[in-house]
């Protein structure tokens, strides 16, 4: 936890602390250890539920929360302790959530974003938060576009097919689904094998048993008709796609090769697309495969490892109106916000 971030949770509690002073001296003061226990009690559970929602896929914070919710609760119903647990109870329950934060470790839930492409700011782009303040009508509209949505981190919010259990057989390879809080995996046949070997000029179709590989789905393509979903390769932060789409109106899992038309007489060949080399460039914002010349040779003539950046994921502002950086620094000062309106020249 950083010292920004403490000193920002002593600000709040200093503030709550003020804030519920002031009421205390609006409540008679016969009926204060009344309004002291309904007013800890209200903190303590909206608090702990707030808490226990935001980390509920960790078990241990969901216990400690609930464990010291329901022991404040206890003590405020005791009269007896009515002189200190005005103090007690409010920092146990400040230190609950506070452990609960900290056992929650951010940088170890979230390890799994480092396969996506990193999202840096830089040649002037700016990313879409940027555009909301003046512009929030268009940004609500492309918020709700499918254009956002068509690049995502693959959290519950985005995934749209069944990963529960579900196991599906395909041209010889089987895939077993798994949803586990809100990571996605897949058992599947070995992406760095499979692209190795087809590097060699084996014909991985009459490969029958080609060594597994469990991997955690970490992005998605697609929300409107049909979805594509990602798995990290070994090299940098590349990035393979499931050879397996789910069509959305259908609710059904189909190869994604036949997703594309192909001559009658051509025989379907497993589809084993690279993000970093191919799709980045249209489903993101100012892609950039980013390859370091280093390791392994590939059939589609990458050769290295790949660092890949983009300014944003999916189609956002900038990948049709470009860079926003110097439109946003002239338009700081408000006398150019308004003769704006009143010239006939291209905006920068």
């Amino acid at each position: 936890m950083s010292v920004s971030v403490i000193f920002f949770y002593v600000l709040l509690l200093l503030f709550s602390a003020v804030v519920l002073v002031s009421l205390l001296r609006l409540i008679p003061q016969r009926r204060r250890g009344t309004g002291i226990r309904l007013l800890t009690g209200g903190i303590v559970v909206v608090g702990g539920a707030w808490w226990s929602w935001q980390f509920r896929s960790r078990p241990e914070s969901l216990l400690l929360s609930g464990t010291v919710t329901a022991a404040a609760l206890v003590l405020l119903m005791n009269s007896q302790l009515l002189r200190w647990k005005t103090v007690a109870v409010p920092l146990a329950a400040v230190l609950a959530f506070c452990v609960a934060g900290w056992t929650r470790q951010p940088g170890a839930e979230d390890a799994w974003r480092k396969h996506l492409p990193r999202q840096v700011e830089d040649h002037g782009f700016v990313s879409s938060s940027a555009c909301r303040s003046c512009h929030p009508g268009h940004y609500d509209s492309w918020h709700d576009s499918w254009h956002r949505t068509m690049t995502q981190a693959a959290t519950s919010d985005a995934v749209m097919a069944p990963f529960e259990g579900i196991k599906v057989e395909n041209r010889g390879r089987t895939y077993q689904f798994e949803k586990h809080g809100d990571e996605f995996w897949v058992t599947m046949p070995d992406v760095d094998w499979e692209n190795a070997a087809r590097d060699a000029g084996i014909d991985i179709r009459r490969i029958p048993n080609p060594p597994p590989r469990r991997r955690q789905v970490v992005m998605v393509t697609g929300s409107h008709h049909m979805q594509n979903y990602w798995v990290p390769g070994e090299q940098g932060n590349e990035l393979f796609m499931l050879p397996l789409t789910y069509h959305l109106r259908r609710r059904r899992w189909f190869p994604s090769e036949d997703s594309f038309l192909n001559p009658p007489d051509d025989q379907p060949s497993r589809l084993l697309s690279h993000w970093n080399s191919n799709c980045i460039r249209c489903h993101s914002v100012a892609g950039n495969p980013g390859l370091v010349p280093t390791g392994p040779s590939r059939q589609d003539g990458t050769h290295g490892v790949m660092n890949s950046r983009v300014a944003e994921l999916g189609i956002s502002c900038e990948a049709c109106h470009g860079p926003g950086q110097q439109h946003i620094q002239f338009h700081h000062n408000p006398l150019n916000r308004y003769l704006s309106h009143l010239r006939n020249e291209p905006d920068p």
